[in-house]
């Protein structure tokens, strides 16, 4: 049976909620991640399914990688150097923490590639004084 990527989704939420970090959060999944200013006071981190990718490897199985999108989020003065340097690090320790980590949830799963461009939206942190970061995190399997 093959996974899907809500199921890979699930496996994400389940490994970031077990890890160690520099700041506290749990994470959750979403569909549609909305959080109101009063959540946006702490950092919040959701995990969206993505895209699937299939690969035809024999007649019979394909090659599937199915991505993550995992988003940091956080009310931030632009001017507050100190703050948004914080974050970026804290963007870091999910990408080093998530490279090559096994998914228990998801055994079947292996990491494939972490992607992160741009390292946070400019658009957000001007506009809307807000700090966001989506790291897509991709997983294959053979099904």
């Amino acid at each position: 049976m093959s996974i899907t990527a809500v199921q890979v989704a699930d496996a994400v939420v389940t490994a970031l909620n077990a890890g160690e970090f520099t700041r506290e959060f749990t994470a959750v999944r979403a569909f549609l991640p909305y959080f109101t200013s009063a959540q946006l006071a702490t950092v919040q981190v959701s995990v969206v399914p993505g895209g699937i990718e299939m690969t035809p490897v024999t007649r019979a199985n394909t090659l599937d990688v199915l991505s993550v999108d995992i988003g940091v989020i956080k009310n931030v003065d632009p001017g507050d150097g100190d703050e948004i340097n914080n974050l970026i690090n804290f963007v870091h320790e999910i990408i080093e923490y998530m490279r090559g980590l096994k998914l228990t949830a998801q055994p079947n799963a292996s990491w494939f590639k972490t992607a992160v461009d741009p390292l946070y939206s400019e658009e957000q942190l001007s506009q809307n004084k807000c700090f966001m970061s989506i790291l897509t995190v991709s997983y294959k399997t053979l099904s």
